[in-house]
């Protein structure tokens, strides 16, 4: 199953949309995005199934599953992370892939 899905960064923490964005910047829309593909993937796929997800950003990726430390959006990151860590608890093998921006994937 391929879903592709589209939202706006919300930076109103009153809102329910929130997820910890302080500012709607590039790096907050790749991390929300990423956050929004964690979270309907925990809806829709099945233990021993498994996830792949495509990024154009190297920082959202590497942040998410922890190979670096965020400098900036640490509360976004941080839910991504436990996102990440919920689906592969319930068996869920996770894959990132990197793909150039703006290349029609």
């Amino acid at each position: 199953m391929v879903t592709e899905e589209a939202g706006r960064v919300v930076t109103d923490p009153r809102r329910s949309e929130y997820i910890g964005a302080v500012r709607p910047t590039n790096n907050t829309g790749e991390l929300s995005g990423v956050y929004h593909a964690l979270k309907r993937a925990d809806e829709l796929i099945q233990p021993g199934e498994a996830l792949l997800i495509l990024s154009d950003s190297q920082i959202a990726i590497c942040t998410t599953v922890g190979a670096w430390a965020p400098r900036k959006n640490k509360a976004i990151v941080q839910r991504n992370v436990k996102a990440l860590a919920k689906l592969r608890a319930r068996g869920i093998t996770v894959h990132f892939q990197r793909v150039r921006a703006h290349t029609g994937h």
